[in-house]
């Protein structure tokens, strides 16, 4: 066993097993920890990250998350732990990427004598600027749409939560409506 599996055992085996076990009466599946880091460390090899200590961090991520998913809900609302962690951890993989990425590119910077690819001309336009759009275009949407976006991205609701809180029938019908939200939001948007 390597160190990372190591970690992973002391994180998920030794430590958030007993947690689910008091909740459910059913302990995480044995060796969930190492496979979680297997799995983690061939995503992340592929994406050309090869420190170890990317895999470190995803794994903590992952924990911090199911624990404050865990602060909120019950264990026993996850049905399948396995599949759970592993889609925790495979987003935060994707996550890790996209940090190391933005990290590179700031890093990098404009090299001697190249530019940032920005005009001259273009207006800076501030954060608090684009809250605003954002927040002006929302307000145009119908009070549905509004509800359903502030349960799907401020509270981070999962879909099922969206459902019962909005007297959804099936998950068919949540998507639909997702669709058309995100769609009114997005023309709320061109529209200025």
């Amino acid at each position: 066993m390597n160190h990372l599996e190591d970690i992973a055992r002391q994180l998920i085996d030794l430590g958030l097993s007993p947690l689910f076990e008091a909740q459910t009466g059913t302990p995480l599946p044995p060796e969930l920890g190492p496979e979680l880091a297997r799995t983690v460390r061939a995503r992340l090899l592929r994406a050309g990250l090869v420190d170890p200590s990317h895999c470190e961090e995803v794994l903590s991520w992952a924990v911090l998350k199911v624990c404050r998913y865990l602060d909120r809900h019950s264990a026993a609302e996850i049905r399948e732990p396995r599949a759970y962690f592993h889609k925790v951890c495979r987003t935060e993989v994707l996550r890790q990427v996209q940090r190391v990425k933005m990290e590179a590119i700031r890093e990098a910077g404009p090299g001697e004598g190249e530019e940032l690819g920005v005009e001259e001309t273009a207006p800076i336009v501030s954060e608090e600027q684009i809250l605003q759009t954002v927040r002006s275009a929302i307000a145009k949407l119908s009070p549905r749409f509004r509800r359903f976006l502030w349960l799907d991205l401020v509270e981070l609701r999962s879909p099922e939560e969206i459902c019962r809180a909005m007297g959804f029938y099936s998950l068919a019908y949540f998507k639909k409506v997702k669709s058309l939200a995100f769609s009114a939001l997005r023309d709320s948007l061109k529209g200025g």
